[in-house]
This record gives C-alpha cells, structure tokens and sequence, in this order.
C-alpha cells in the first residue's frame, strides 16, 4: 500500500476545559482542608485536565520547522520538516521527525538521520517528504554540500518511519548539474512521478521506476511561477519555484500548489492542468491563497478523520506548522479554513 500526502487531513485540536467551581449553600458546613484538596482533585480529574499528561509534549507553536510534511500512519500523525533554526545557517547534518495523535501535542523530536561525517551531504537539509509502500518507507530530502555547486535530490529509505534512515546510493536521483529541491511524488495512471522545483526554470516532473530510485523518462516542465502575475523577485533575479504539491479538487481539476515571494512576503498559489493530467498543459492562475500571515510550501493529506487538510508554515520568520483544512466554496476556489466544509 502506498500512502500519498495528496487527499485530505483534519485534527481534534482537543483543548482542556475546566469546570466553574459554585458557591456552597449557606447551610452547608465548611469542609476541611483536606476534604477540600480532595474535592478539588476530583474535579481537576472530572473536568478532563490533561496538562499532566501532555508534560513533556510540545505544541505545533513550539515547533520550529519549515516545510511541514505529514504522513498519517498506523493512527498517528508523523511530521517531518526542515529545521527552522539552522536551514539557512549553512552547515546541516540531520533531519528530525515528530509524532502526534491530534496534531497538537507533539513527541520529539527524533533523529531520523544523522550524518557521520561521511556522506557528502553538508548543508540544505530541506523539504523531508515519507511515503510507505509495501512496508519500507521513502524519504525523499532536498541537499546541498560544499563538494558540488547543486543542490539534488537524495532517496533514504527505513522499515520505520522514524528510521534510522539511510540513503540508497552515494548520489542523488537528480542529475548533478541540475539544481533541484522540493521533491512530492505523485500517481497516475499506475505511474508514479517524481514533482520537483528546477530552480529558477520551474516546476518539472518526471516518472520514476518502479523502485522510484531513478528515472523512468525525461523530465518535462509543468509550469513556471512567474506566470501566476503576482511572484516576485527573491534575490539575484531569481523567482522561487517552491513546494509543488499537486491535488485533485471536486470538480476533477487537475492543480499544483506552489509557494514563492510576493509584495506581502511569502506566499502560496496554485496552477492548473488542462485536462486533469499531470502531462497536460499547465497555467498558472492568479489566485492567492489566503491565509492570517505570510508563509507557505504547503502539502496535503488526509486526516484520521478522513478529512483533507493542509499543513504549510507560518510565519515565513520563526516559521512553526500550521494544521487547516483544505476546502472549496460553491464557485470552486481553493480555500485552507479551520473548520471542515
């Protein structure tokens, strides 16, 4: 089986809540204070405060991480992410994972893999996406390193989702002089593809084989995110081409997410295929997604409830995941709410 972070997500943000204590009827005695601490520990137990139970855990606010990506598995939530505090700090040397049952308390987080100092690997340890087929996970991660001027796209593969992961080969699946990030895989037609960011040329994708180790053809281009009207420049000239992630709205609308710079900072919008396949052509549309601060590289997958959602990061500085269902209003615009539709 093979799970795909293309269809839905949704979270009991479960919160605590306390009972109003009531004033004693006159009438009544006094308790003493010890049956008073007794009455109190009851009522903390009635009223279902769980903050005991959660010491220890930490909260999606506390997270700080880029890139989110959610893989539900075996009745739990698994993100991964990029580290927010080192991923433009130059030297890198791991990824980590965190695991949930509500999508708010979080365990962790735990090193999935950690470089020894052997591989090539130094620095841009970004974008971690896990799916799992047949019992063995796929971890596809962004990398760069101070041996070769691009940065590629590295396969690690475990028999846990939270590893120890270990890479399938000494090199990257993108070819060394291509600079790629950002990979998603999807299907169709019983074909898997790889979805990448080409750098300042676009998005690209290409169908990997049945071990989804290498290619299977030629990359093609889908779109490039200029074309949305509203991108603009990051530095040096360069329109960011980030966080492809591709899904299939109600109406059978083939689209593809992406996140780049605008004039109120870091945003997300969404292309469009012609004719609902990944091989058809694609536009660029001119809509934003609207959400409370600037951030994005958003993914979707599907909740425990069965529920699409979305997760991105917010803000763009101090970025932690943010959790929101992926929805559509009558006129068929995307839309990521807290509430489900």
């Amino acid at each position: 089986m093979l799970i795909l972070a293309l269809a839905g997500l949704a979270g009991t943000m479960g919160a605590c809540q306390g009972k109003e204590e009531t004033e004693p009827e006159v009438q009544s005695p006094q308790p003493s204070v010890t049956a008073e601490s007794e009455a109190n520990q009851a009522e903390e137990e009635i009223s279902g405060d769980n903050s005991e139970e959660n010491a220890g855990l930490l909260s999606s606010e506390e997270i700080l991480i880029r890139d989110p990506y959610v893989m539900t598995y075996d009745g739990k939530y698994y993100l991964y992410g990029t580290d927010g505090d080192t991923a433009f700090s130059g030297e890198m040397d791991s990824f980590h994972a965190y695991v949930s049952e509500d999508l708010e308390n979080w365990e962790g987080p735990y090193t999935i893999y950690e470089n020894d100092g052997s591989y090539w690997a130094d620095a841009q340890y970004w974008a971690p996406e896990v799916y799992e087929k047949d019992g063995t996970f796929y971890f596809y991660g962004s990398m760069g390193g101070s041996s070769r001027e691009n940065k590629g796209i590295v396969l690690f593969q475990s028999e846990d989702p939270l590893g120890p992961f270990e890479p399938v080969s000494d090199g990257t699946i993108t070819p060394e002089d291509v600079d790629a990030i950002d990979a998603a895989l999807y299907q169709e037609d019983g074909k898997t593809y790889m979805v990448y960011s080409h750098g300042k040329e676009g998005i690209f994708a290409v169908e990997l084989n049945d071990s989804w180790d290498a290619y299977a053809g030629e990359p093609f281009k889908l779109f490039d995110v200029s074309g949305c009207g509203w991108a603009t420049e990051a530095f040096e000239g360069m329109v960011l081409n980030d966080g492809p992630a591709l899904y299939t709205t109600e109406s059978g609308q083939l689209i593809c997410f992406f996140s780049t710079m605008s004039d109120n900072g870091y945003r997300m919008g969404y292309a469009v295929s012609d004719n609902g396949s990944i091989t058809g052509n694609w536009e660029c549309t001119a809509n934003q997604i609207q959400t409370e601060t600037d951030g994005g590289h958003c993914m979707i997958f599907t909740n425990l409830d069965g529920k699409t959602m979305v997760s991105y990061h917010a803000p763009n500085e101090n970025s932690h995941p943010v959790f929101q269902y992926l929805t559509e209003d009558a006129e068929g615009t995307i839309l990521f709410t807290d509430t489900a539709a």
